[in-house]
């Protein structure tokens, strides 16, 4: 009886250690950047941009395209970007929609330099680089609340990017600038907001899915709605 208490003590024992162990190896990785958010987008979807240099992510056929006006700070953009995550896998994913992300950079200089950071990676990457730095970033913001210096470096090491070309590059980033000047165009006052575009309309052509969502996010339901109805 005796030895066989000390066998389960030896297991229990054992079981401790390897969990603190994983746990400690899971914090080195995270503070290197080495564990990364999970990303809703498929290997398969086509990332580019837009002529005026907006995120484009799925299918240049797909019948509407989903623009999002959001900032990393936002305290609601955060929350919402579940719902677009959703309908990323949903939709984006399946051919059914494009998603098109403008960053406003409203809150600030980290703001600011959140959205900068993104157009650098991509320009230092691809597009598709630009929407793995849109989740790692969000991550940055939301969950660990690094300034936009300290996000820059754990940028740099998640993406195998050079950190002081990403750096260069944010001085001159203007893509922000440009985002802006659409928001106000498509009288969008805060973050989030949703617009809706549908195939062969002009980039200019953002339309209210209805005038109760002039500002805000949409609910998962009614933007679901919206591309069912686009793609009869």
């Amino acid at each position: 009886m005796q030895k066989t208490n000390q066998k389960q003590t030896l297991l229990i024992v054992g079981a401790i250690v390897t969990v603190a162990v994983l746990a400690f190896v899971a914090i080195i990785l995270l503070g290197q950047g080495g564990l990364n958010p999970t990303s809703s987008v498929s290997g398969d979807v086509t990332a580019s941009r837009n002529e005026d240099g907006s995120y484009i992510l799925g299918d240049e056929n797909a019948p509407i395209t989903i623009v999002v006006f959001s900032d990393y700070f936002c305290g609601h953009c955060q929350t919402y970007k579940s719902t677009i995550d959703r309908i990323i896998t949903d939709y984006v994913n399946t051919g059914k929609a494009r998603l098109e992300h403008r960053l406003l950079g409203n809150l600030g200089n980290d703001s600011i330099r959140y959205a900068q950071l993104t157009e650098c990676a991509a320009a230092q990457g691809d597009a598709n680089t630009a929407w793995r730095a849109m989740d790692l970033l969000f991550n940055y913001a939301t969950t660990r609340r690094l300034n936009s210096s300290d996000a820059g470096r754990e940028l740099a090491t998640a993406l195998q990017l050079n950190y002081a070309r990403l750096l260069e590059c944010t001085a001159n980033a203007q893509q922000y600038q440009v985002d802006k000047q659409i928001a106000n165009g498509a009288q969008v006052t805060g973050t989030p907001a949703i617009r809706v575009r549908f195939a062969g309309d002009d980039l200019s052509a953002l339309q209210l899915i209805s005038p109760q969502y002039r500002g805000g996010g949409v609910e998962y339901n009614t933007l679901a709605r919206v591309i069912e109805d686009a793609n009869r």
